[in-house]
């Protein structure tokens, strides 16, 4: 555990399942946290599927968690990890969504690294009316208006 113990904020975890791991950081310092499958999974050709990693989390006050795929999920198996919110008051099992963009079924075994788990802080914040918005550079150009 090293230094890690000292910090202030710790995710407490609980294990659901056999094969459930705790989530992994390859290098010191990653923005992710490498989450695991802990069940075998056949996931249908041209379909959505939900993807155990039998595990729940209780975050850090203020923090929240975003789901999403890794660089080599999309490139290896063709699979697309659909983006997912954990909120700060969540404890229920996380799951990982996976399209298979392939015209055949992927076999995904247990351990294998689909997503990851990327930990954000909230900022509190008052929502105040007004009448008129102070200027900014952009003003009110949308899409296709960034200059380049």
């Amino acid at each position: 555990m090293g230094l890690l113990w000292f910090l202030k904020d710790k995710v407490l975890y609980k294990l659901l399942g056999d094969n459930a791991k705790l989530p992994t950081q390859a290098h010191e310092g990653d923005a992710g946290w490498d989450l695991y499958t802990s069940r075998e999974v056949i996931i249908p050709p041209n379909s959505f599927t939900d993807v155990h990693v039998d595990l729940a989390v209780a975050l850090p006050k203020r923090t929240w968690a975003l789901i999403t795929g890794r660089s080599s999920t999309i490139r290896t198996y063709k699979l697309r990890v659909e983006t997912a919110i954990i909120d700060n008051g969540y404890r229920g099992e996380m799951y990982v969504g996976v399209w298979n963009h392939n015209d055949h079924q992927i076999f995904i075994p247990v351990g294998t690294r689909l997503a990851q788990m990327i930990l954000f802080k909230s900022i509190l914040v008052r929502w105040l009316l007004v009448d008129i918005l102070p200027p900014s550079s952009r003003g009110e150009k949308g899409f296709g208006h960034s200059g380049r």
